[in-house]
């Protein structure tokens, strides 16, 4: 896949599709549906972060997308977590 990443490396967390709704003088019109999708994306250890810009850069190409709360975290914690300890 794009990026270096594999298949595996990306997880479809929940799909929301709901009504796209317009009120005009108290009427209801349906204009469409909105779909929503999470995913969570695994990106190896990382040298220098370049991976990360790139696979933004390619996502915001995309038309239509909309990128929402972006979170970085560490999958296995367990070496920083004793450390810290």
């Amino acid at each position: 896949m794009a990026n270096g990443l594999k298949e595996s490396n990306y997880e479809a967390r929940s799909v929301n599709v709901y009504p796209n709704i317009s009120y005009n003088d108290g009427v209801q019109t349906i204009l469409g549906q909105i779909a929503e999708q999470t995913i969570a994306i695994t990106i190896p250890q990382l040298n220098n972060g370049t991976n990360i810009g790139r696979l933004y850069d390619s996502l915001a190409q995309i038309n239509g997308i909309s990128i929402n709360n972006l979170v970085f975290d560490i999958k296995d914690k367990t070496s920083y977590l004793e450390t810290a300890r």
